[in-house]
Order: C-alpha cells, then sequence, then structure tokens
C-alpha cells in the first residue's frame, strides 16, 4: 500500500475520523493497559536519590495519575477499581509503603529543622540550600509524593479483604507509621509549630503583613509545615481503617494498635481538641469566627451553632473509637486501668442526642462509657509471670536508615537531586504540571500526558485494545515517510502488527484503544475511536483513525473486509504519525 494513498492529517471535524474527546465524566484518567505498564516499573529509592528525576517521573506524575484515578473509579462505584487490584496483584503494596518510610525519614531527618542532625541557627542546611538555589517547587512536590501515598493506602485498606492479605511486616510500619503522624496531631498548639501554624493564623491584615515580611526560607519552612499537617490529616483516615479491620491483621500488628501504640487513647486528645477545629480573629474591628477543616481539606467559616456538626475529619476519630471498644478483639486484649479508664471518660461529654444522631453506631460507645464508669479496673497494668517480652519492630523503617550517616547526608542530597536544577529550568516540573493543564476550579475536565512537542520522540511499541481481554501489539517498523500537515512537518511510520491480529475479527460497534509509548522516560499516550466502517462501499481497505491532528500524533489503521463474511474487517494496515 502506497504511503500517499493514506488518508491526509488535516483538520477532519467533519469526517468519520473525528477523535473521540476525553471527557472525565466518561473516560479514565489513566487506562487498564497504562496502568499495568506503571504499576509494573514502582520501585524504592534510597533516601539519598528521593527527588531525581527518575522518583519524580515515578512518583510526582505516574503515581499521581494514579491516585487521581484510583479516586475517581471509587467515587463512581461502579466495581472497576482497576488501579487498586493492579498494585495489589503485582504485589507492590510493600513498595509503596517502603517509599512512604523513605519519604517520611527524608523530610524528618534530612528536611524539617527539628529533626535534621546539620543544621545552623535553627535552621536545616538542607532546607537553607534549597531556598537559596531556588529548588522550593520541586521540593513541594517531593513531600507531596508523601500525601499521595497516603491517599492511596486508605484506597487500599478501605476494603476488608485487602488489609487481611497484609504480612506483618506490611501492617506494623503502616501502624508504626500512621501513630507517628497522630502523636504530631496531638501535641499541644503552644509545642507544635505545624499545628499554630493552622489553628493562629491571625488576622487578614496581619497575615498580608507576614507575606510580605517573610524570608525565602520562612515561606518554605510554611509550605513544609503545610505539606506534613495535611499529611497527617490523612494519616487519620488510614488509622481509622487499620483500627476498622484489626480483627483480621496479624497477631504483632494487633499489639501494636493496642499495647505499643494504644491508639484508642491517642484519638482521645483530637476529639477533646481536635487540631482541625479554630476560633481565630478575622479582622481588626474584633469579629471573632469559628472555622473548621472541611473534605477538601479547606477551613471554612461555621456558625457556632452548627460547630457539632461533624465532619469527616471528625467521623474517622469517632468510628476508630468505636472498633478499638467495641469489637470483639479490642475487648478481649485491651488491658484495662485507672490511667486508661480516666482518659476515655473525657470523652463521655460530647455524646449527646445530636452526636448520636450523625452517628448512631456510638450509641454503643456510651453505652460503653456508662458501664467503664462503673467498673473497677487496677491502678496499672501488670502481666504477671512474664520474665521475658518479645515484639516484633518496623524491619522496614531499620533497612531504610541502616547504615546512613545522617551528618554527611543533606550534602550528598542536595549534590545530587537539587544543584543542577532550578525551578525555572525544571523539565520535571513541567512534566508533572500537564497533569493539572485542564484542571478549571477543582474540576478535571480532560487530561493529558504531555505536549505535543514530546511525540517527537522514539516509539517503544504501540498496545491497541479491543476489549479487556484482547489487545495486540504494533511495533514501529523501518518504513518511514516525511509529510506536510496542516499542522506542520510529520513523520509516518509503518508499524508492524502481531500476527494473532489477524486471527481477529473487528466488528461495527467496538471501542478501539491505542496507548502509545514512547522510549527513554516511558512517556505514553492514550488514543480513542469508535470502530465506524461502511460495508456497503464496496471499498477495499477501510481507515479509522485514532488521535487529534492538532497534536500531530495520529494512528491510522487499515482493515479489510473478510472474504466469507463482509460484515466482518480484518486488520492489515497500521501507520502513526508524529511531529517531526
Amino acid at each position: 500500500m502506497p504511503i500517499s494513498s493514506l488518508t491526509p492529517i488535516s483538520h477532519t471535524s467533519n469526517t468519520q475520523f473525528d477523535c473521540v474527546e476525553n471527557d472525565i465524566s466518561s473516560s479514565n484518567i489513566v487506562s487498564y493497559v497504562e496502568t499495568q505498564s506503571i504499576v509494573s516499573t514502582l520501585c524504592s529509592f534510597p533516601i539519598d536519590e528521593i527527588g531525581s528525576s527518575r522518583f519524580l517521573k515515578m512518583y510526582g506524575y505516574d503515581l499521581e495519575r494514579l491516585s487521581i484515578q484510583a479516586h475517581l473509579s471509587a467515587k463512581r462505584q461502579d466495581g472497576d477499581e482497576y488501579v487498586i487490584e493492579e498494585i495489589l496483584t503485582q504485589k507492590k503494596l510493600s513498595i509503596l509503603v517502603t517509599t512512604l518510610l523513605t519519604l517520611e525519614a527524608w523530610r524528618t531527618l534530612c528536611l524539617h529543622p527539628r529533626g535534621v542532625a546539620e543544621k545552623k541557627d535553627g535552621k536545616s542546611a538542607l532546607g537553607e540550600k534549597i531556598v537559596k538555589n531556588q529548588n522550593s517547587v520541586r521540593c513541594a512536590f517531593i513531600l507531596h509524593a508523601e500525601t499521595t501515598i497516603v491517599s492511596i493506602m486508605n484506597l487500599i485498606c478501605f476494603r476488608r479483604e485487602n488489609c487481611e492479605e497484609m504480612t506483618s511486616e506490611i501492617a506494623v510500619a503502616l501502624i508504626d507509621y500512621c501513630a507517628r503522624q497522630l502523636s504530631v496531631l496531638a501535641t499541644p498548639v503552644h509545642e507544635n509549630e505545624m499545628l499554630r501554624l493552622q489553628k493562629e493564623p491571625g488576622t487578614i491584615e496581619a497575615q498580608a503583613r507576614h507575606i510580605q515580611s517573610r524570608s525565602l526560607f520562612d515561606e518554605f519552612y510554611e509550605n513544609l509545615l503545610g505539606t506534613e499537617y495535611r499529611t497527617s490529616v490523612t494519616s487519620t483516615s488510614l488509622a481509622r481503617y487499620l483500627c476498622e479491620h484489626i480483627d483480621v491483621l496479624p497477631l504483632s500488628a494487633q499489639s501494636r494498635i493496642l499495647d505499643t501504640h494504644d491508639y484508642l487513647l491517642m484519638f482521645v486528645p483530637l476529639i477533646d481538641e481536635p487540631p482541625w477545629t479554630r476560633r481565630r480573629m478575622k479582622s481588626k474591628d474584633g469579629t471573632v469566627v469559628w472555622e473548621k477543616l472541611y473534605d477538601n481539606k479547606e477551613w471554612k467559616e461555621v456558625a457556632p451553632k452548627d460547630l457539632i456538626q461533624i465532619t469527616q475529619c471528625e467521623a474517622q476519630c469517632w468510628i476508630a473509637v468505636f472498633y478499638l471498644t467495641c469489637s470483639n478483639v479490642c475487648r478481649q486484649n485491651y488491658s484495662l486501668n485507672a490511667f486508661r479508664k480516666e482518659s476515655l471518660l473525657r470523652l463521655r461529654k460530647f455524646l449527646n442526642e445530636v452526636i448520636l444522631d450523625q452517628l448512631p453506631v456510638l450509641t454503643d460507645v456510651m453505652r460503653y462509657m456508662d458501664e467503664l464508669s462503673l467498673m473497677h479496673v487496677p491502678e496499672a497494668s501488670i502481666a504477671e509471670g512474664v520474665n521475658l517480652l518479645l515484639q516484633e519492630v518496623d524491619t522496614i523503617r531499620d533497612k531504610i536508615l541502616k547504615d546512613w550517616d545522617l551528618d554527611g547526608l543533606s550534602n550528598k542530597i542536595f549534590d545530587s537531586v537539587f544543584s543542577n536544577v532550578t525551578d525555572s529550568n525544571d523539565n520535571d516540573l513541567r512534566l508533572i504540571a500537564t497533569i493539572y493543564d485542564e484542571m478549571l476550579v477543582g474540576e478535571l475536565t480532560s487530561t493529558k500526558s504531555m505536549n505535543h512537542l514530546s511525540y517527537a520522540k522514539p516509539i517503544e511499541y504501540v498496545c491497541l485494545k479491543v476489549s479487556r481481554d484482547v489487545s495486540f501489539w504494533l511495533k514501529p517498523g523501518c518504513e518511514k515517510s516525511i509529510l506536510q500537515s496542516t499542522y506542520g512537518t510529520v513523520t509516518r511510520s509503518k508499524l508492524e502488527i502481531a500476527s494473532n491480529s489477524k486471527d481477529f475479527l473487528f466488528t461495527e460497534d467496538m471501542e478501539l484503544v491505542a496507548v502509545i509509548s514512547f522510549e527513554g522516560d516511558c512517556y505514553s499516550k492514550e488514543l480513542k475511536a469508535s470502530a465506524t466502517f461502511d460495508g456497503n462501499s464496496g471499498k477495499a481497505t477501510h481507515w479509522i483513525q485514532l488521535g487529534n491532528s492538532s497534536e500531530m500524533l495520529v494512528l491510522q489503521l487499515g482493515f479489510k473486509p473478510q472474504t466469507e463474511n463482509q460484515s466482518v474487517f480484518e486488520l492489515h494496515y497500521a501507520f502513526l504519525s508524529q511531529p517531526l
């Protein structure tokens, strides 16, 4: 088939080659085939490679897209949560947990002034270098990756069967991680910079003056504290799911929740002094308002009469308390003493009719509190006759920090990750920005994997997906031609078709999805079209076009009707056009 006889690449809005628009309400951010490819490449990184280009591509770009897709699938409630299923099928849960703990260690031991070994004048040496070299935005996306992983872990742990399959090593690591986040949220405001920044923002005038006068490091540090706060709040939901499914967790994990960290008492200060409710002076005239943190992680003003309305953050804590006090496993294994009794009874004053109307399950918690108030418990819980106590530790975190010299680590990280790039010329940030290019007022309308200039990269393969179970692989061949299109010069390459595709018959009502993978950084682009054939036209070859001509990335497929049955078609030709 001569190249010149193919349909020219031009604006074809009124032809049968129209590209199906990528509408978020009916399509996906990441296809099933691309999800398989991304998940298969997930790996962990040593602490000195956190923030590298390879890390940001994998966790700042690919995993972020997977997270958006996973939340969209969960929101649709159609049962097709293929992102989470693929993570579990390919056994990548341990990789995510390892990366989560590595990011936490990087943040607390290398970046945060209160935890680093190497600091000057109360400031992190690595943080100072990042600010001076203008890498604040890059650092922000590195920190955001931790929040992304926690949100994915929330979706995984939401289902009981997923928690049941956890190994004791993974379960203990997650429980310890959540305990550290809960303890930061429960630390009193006067000792907690992160919480003080959220709960005591000051008046609008004071905030404006502060923003104008703060240094670059102050801005960087406040962004760091803000990200820590969001991560800690998101971890509250994860802790609740672990408590809800405690009966299917390994015994070492159950002991970790009930005894080592005592989750039940950790939730008490979060309910008694909630870190997601604040009272502040709004302006100079003395106007005082109450605000609460809502589902989208934004502070919103609430009337005093509505303060008793439970938000999602508050509900997570109460539901965790319900499972820790009313499940059989917890009642049988939780040792009460005078201190625990006194602390738990602090919650009784919150259990009134308005709260019970919003969360009816708390009726059982109220009954438990009433029974507890009448019980006689020992002053201290002492295990008699126990001379040796064995306890499983977080081996994942130990492996991450093993053999690292924290004093010289910040210099090594800066030299290898930040020294050769700034935010203004950071190509990794440009790639991540493409995720949000089509977002309008928080509503994602469509997505693109990358800008059209990146489509000039060599093609590794094309996966033509007909259904969930039927896929064909197309590889670039040697036959190429350079043509002029309406939007510029393109290279048209003939693709080699897998032999098994000749045995598959295409029909009129099929949806065709092509995932094009580029060499190098594993970029991918998804193209869609409907199979539209004119069986009565007498044409020897019927052409279907997938792709947007304006982006100059077009896949053209040539089908021939079967000799025995003219209503079904076989794939005979495939040509890919991309920018020169």
